[in-house]
């Protein structure tokens, strides 16, 4: 008897790892199938919430237009982050080994997914959490049919957090535009 128990909790954890494996694999294959992404968002910073549209070219290209605050743009080019605020005002920083630079790099994505020992699903959503650094974790979020990443949360070193949900992604689009601030 002790050997069936032992070969049934045996059976259960193989199904388990087959089915880790599974969806890590095909977020995996759906991010090296990825050229580029345009899509809409929602941010939530705190409490604060802005809408807008963007372009992600892997790798390192990120184009931001936010609705409610006509002239703010983001722009990632490689490892730099551009800035256009509401007053028109221009700013720019150098985000090596930053969060956003990893986010607009499917290769660093895909080697980081290759060690995730646990995920979650909930509401058709894939959860992945990251330790980004070490005050700061990353939450991908990743539709469970499709296998597009829909989303991410992080948690900064001072408790504060960023929430950027994707709506309406549409992938590897032909002429997907220009990465300008101007």
């Amino acid at each position: 008897m002790p050997k069936r128990i032992i070969l049934i909790v045996f059976f259960f954890i193989s199904l388990y790892k087959y089915s880790y494996s599974s969806e890590i694999k095909k977020i995996i294959q759906k991010l090296e199938e990825t050229t580029n992404l345009e899509f809409d968002f929602i941010q939530t910073l705190d409490k604060s919430i802005e809408t807008g549209n963007c372009l992600l070219e892997f790798p390192n290209k990120f184009l931001c237009h936010y609705k409610e605050l006509n002239r703010k743009k983001i722009l990632i080019d490689n490892n730099i982050l551009y800035l256009v605020d509401e007053l028109n005002n221009k700013f720019s920083q150098n985000i090596t080994g930053t969060y956003l630079l990893f986010l607009t790099d499917k290769n660093e994505m895909i080697k980081a997914l290759k060690e995730i020992k646990d995920y979650k699903i909930t509401e058709n959503r894939i959860f992945i959490k990251l330790n980004f650094s070490q005050n700061e974790t990353i939450d991908l979020y990743f539709d469970q049919k499709t296998y597009l990443v829909h989303g991410w949360k992080v948690i900064n070193y001072d408790g504060t957090f960023l929430e950027f949900i994707l709506k309406n992604v549409s992938t590897n689009v032909q002429n997907i535009g220009k990465f300008s601030i101007d």
